[in-house]
Protein backbone atom coordinates (compact mmCIF):
# COMPACT_ATOMS: atom_id res chain seq x y z
CA UNK A 1 0.00 0.00 0.00
CA UNK A 2 1.21 3.52 -0.69
CA UNK A 3 2.13 5.70 2.25
CA UNK A 4 -0.47 8.40 2.81
CA UNK A 5 1.32 11.78 2.78
CA UNK A 6 1.23 13.27 6.29
CA UNK A 7 0.41 16.77 5.05
CA UNK A 8 -2.63 15.44 3.14
CA UNK A 9 -3.75 13.35 6.11
CA UNK A 10 -3.57 16.33 8.48
CA UNK A 11 -5.66 18.44 6.09
CA UNK A 12 -8.19 15.66 5.40
CA UNK A 13 -7.32 15.60 1.67
CA UNK A 14 -8.35 12.54 -0.36
CA UNK A 15 -7.68 11.82 -4.01
CA UNK A 16 -6.25 9.44 -6.59
CA UNK A 17 -3.49 8.90 -9.12
CA UNK A 18 -4.13 7.04 -12.40
CA UNK A 19 -1.27 5.41 -14.26
CA UNK A 20 -0.49 3.72 -17.52
CA UNK A 21 2.04 0.96 -16.76
CA UNK A 22 4.25 -1.32 -18.81
CA UNK A 23 4.59 -4.66 -17.02
CA UNK A 24 7.31 -6.96 -18.33
CA UNK A 25 7.37 -10.75 -18.78
CA UNK A 26 8.57 -11.19 -15.18
CA UNK A 27 5.74 -9.07 -13.74
CA UNK A 28 7.91 -6.04 -12.94
CA UNK A 29 6.79 -2.47 -13.66
CA UNK A 30 9.25 -1.32 -16.34
CA UNK A 31 7.80 2.12 -16.99
CA UNK A 32 4.87 4.27 -16.02
CA UNK A 33 3.11 7.48 -16.94
CA UNK A 34 0.85 9.46 -14.65
CA UNK A 35 -2.34 9.88 -16.67
CA UNK A 36 -4.34 11.87 -14.13
CA UNK A 37 -4.11 12.90 -10.51
CA UNK A 38 -6.51 14.67 -8.21
CA UNK A 39 -5.71 16.93 -6.57
CA UNK A 40 -2.58 17.54 -8.64
CA UNK A 41 0.77 17.52 -6.86
CA UNK A 42 -0.38 15.81 -3.65
CA UNK A 43 -0.26 12.03 -4.09
CA UNK A 44 1.98 11.37 -7.12
CA UNK A 45 5.22 10.77 -5.19
CA UNK A 46 3.62 8.29 -2.77
CA UNK A 47 1.88 6.46 -5.63
CA UNK A 48 5.06 6.23 -7.73
CA UNK A 49 7.02 4.91 -4.76
CA UNK A 50 4.38 2.21 -4.28
CA UNK A 51 4.14 1.06 -7.91
CA UNK A 52 7.91 0.74 -8.16
CA UNK A 53 7.67 -1.98 -5.48
CA UNK A 54 4.76 -3.86 -7.07
CA UNK A 55 5.08 -7.26 -8.67
CA UNK A 56 2.36 -8.48 -11.01
CA UNK A 57 1.49 -11.95 -12.16
CA UNK A 58 2.79 -11.95 -15.75
CA UNK A 59 0.25 -11.90 -18.57
CA UNK A 60 0.19 -15.18 -20.49
CA UNK A 61 -0.58 -15.54 -24.18
CA UNK A 62 -0.38 -18.96 -25.84
CA UNK A 63 1.43 -20.28 -22.80
CA UNK A 64 4.16 -17.62 -22.83
CA UNK A 65 4.59 -14.61 -20.53
CA UNK A 66 4.12 -11.28 -22.30
CA UNK A 67 4.97 -7.62 -21.74
CA UNK A 68 1.71 -5.68 -21.45
CA UNK A 69 0.35 -2.18 -20.96
CA UNK A 70 -2.13 -1.82 -18.11
CA UNK A 71 -4.06 0.96 -16.40
CA UNK A 72 -4.07 1.30 -12.64
CA UNK A 73 -5.61 3.82 -10.25
CA UNK A 74 -4.48 4.27 -6.67
CA UNK A 75 -7.05 5.90 -4.42
CA UNK A 76 -6.14 7.74 -1.26
CA UNK A 77 -9.02 7.75 1.21
CA UNK A 78 -9.16 8.43 4.94
CA UNK A 79 -10.90 5.89 7.13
Amino acid sequence: SPKYPNSARKKGITGYVSFSLIVDREGQVKSYKVVESSPPGIFESAAIEAINKWKFKPAIYKGEPQTVKVSQTIRFTLT
